[in-house]
Parts: C-alpha cells; sequence; structure tokens
C-alpha cells in the first residue's frame, strides 16, 4: 500500500510544479533546483505569486479587503522558514506592503492585520534559533565564521551573473530581456518597479556576500535563482 504521506508530497510536488510553470518559475536555471532538496526555488511554489498579487493590487489602487491581507501575510510569514536568506525578501517586500497601506483608509487595522501572522511567525523563527542553537541570532548555526564579507560582493555579483560555469545570464541569455523591458515596465509602474528592483539588488548583493557564491556542487545560479522571475516581471504587460 502506498503510503498517504508519500501521496501527500507528490500531490504537493505536483502542484508546486504547476504554480512555478505559471509563474515563470521554471527556466533552464530553475527546473534542476526544482528536484533538489535546496529550497532556492520553492518561494515562487506560493509565497512570491501572493506579495507580487498583493503589490499589484495596491499599486492598482485596489481594495484590498482584511481578510485577503491576513491571508496574503501568511505567505510572507512563510519565506523565512524556507531558507534564512529569504528573510531579507519577506522584510523588503512587507515594508514595501505596510508603506502603500499607510495611505489608505483605516490604515491602522490594515497595517495590524497584515502584520499579525508575519509577526506570531517571527516570533517563533527567532525561538527555533534559540531553542537549538541557544541564540536567536539566524546566523548561529554557522558559529563564528559565516563566511560572509562584504568585500566579496563585486566577485560574487559579476560570477552569479556571466561567470562560464555557474553564471545565470551566460546559461539562460533570455533573462537580458528583462533589462530591455525595464524602462517600459518603469514607465508604466514606477513605484512597483522601484521597489522591485530594491528587493532584487538587496537580495543579490545579500547572496553575492557569500565566499562560495557559486553555492557549492548546483547547478548555475543556486542563490540567484530565488529571485530571476522577480528581475523577469519587467518583460510582463499587465493589464490595467
Amino acid at each position: 500500500r502506498i503510503s498517504p504521506i508519500i501521496i501527500t508530497l507528490g500531490s504537493l510536488t505536483l502542484i508546486h510544479g504547476v504554480v512555478l510553470l505559471m509563474t515563470g518559475g521554471y527556466s533552464v536555471t530553475g527546473v534542476p533546483k526544482d528536484f533538489m532538496v535546496f529550497a532556492n526555488l520553492k518561494p515562487f511554489g506560493l509565497p512570491m505569486p501572493v506579495a507580487l498579487w498583493l503589490l499589484l493590487a495596491l499599486d492598482d489602487d485596489r481594495d484590498v479587503p482584511v481578510g485577503r491581507l491576513v491571508a496574503s501575510s501568511c505567505a510572507f510569514a512563510l519565506l523565512p522558514w524556507l531558507h534564512s536568506r529569504f528573510a531579507v525578501l519577506a522584510a523588503l517586500l512587507g515594508l514595501f506592503v505596510i508603506a502603500r497601506l499607510w495611505t489608505t483608509p483605516a490604515r491602522w487595522l490594515r497595517i495590524g492585520s497584515f502584520l499579525a501572522v508575519p509577526a506570531m511567525a517571527g516570533a517563533a523563527w527567532f525561538a527555533f534559533f534559540w531553542i537549538i542553537w541557544g541564540s536567536p541570532s539566524p546566523a548561529a548555526p554557522y558559529g563564528a565564521d559565516t563566511s560572509t564579507s562584504l568585500s566579496y560582493i563585486v566577485r560574487g555579483v559579476i560570477g552569479l551573473v556571466i561567470d562560464q560555469q555557474f553564471g545565470v545570464v551566460v546559461t539562460a541569455p533570455v533573462l537580458v530581456l528583462s533589462c530591455v523591458g525595464l524602462p517600459a515596465f518603469a514607465h508604466r509602474r514606477p513605484r512597483l518597479a522601484a521597489e522591485l528592483a530594491v528587493v532584487v539588488v538587496t537580495y543579490t548583493a545579500a547572496v553575492a556576500s557569500y565566499a562560495m557564491w557559486w553555492g557549492g556542487v548546483a547547478a548555475p545560479g543556486r542563490f540567484l535563482v530565488s529571485i530571476l522571475p522577480l528581475a523577469a516581471s519587467s518583460t510582463i504587460r499587465p493589464r490595467r
């Protein structure tokens, strides 16, 4: 008899793959990641599409009900649990959502509703490190030597982008189209374009600060593939 757990996990994997296909998460750099233990492409299984939907809705000045804000916030709360470095994505995207909610009616209710779940999940996240490692710091598992430095960022960015073996642009040149579409995207949605640019640049700098920016034995762009669909969003012309 097939275990119900195996059936459930298989079904979730299939659903995850369909969502990635629909959201543009699959690419020559992304496909191998979905069949590995690494969590690099998992944010685009659910959390990132939800975050993008919320930002697009607020950018269009749509009235997002409180219930949907709470439901959407669960996606933000999930990101750090997939990997500690995704806390950067959750924090930046969350701050941008809060900044947009600040100008809406009943802003305190909306902001409080949006922050409730992430606040509890964040407290549990830090508690996890405290219980397991004796420190609330997400860097605690790595000890004194985290193998990260600001001096690594330049070489890390260059390697992640154009390295012959691990560079994402060398592996998938179609990603250059995101730069071609950026001016038009910025013209249509200047604030959203700026927000996504901050997310992409900050996250890229964070992962490029690793001494082993290529991520060991892995397909190209292991650390960068998590935000490639974000960078490629400039090639999509949304209906207004």
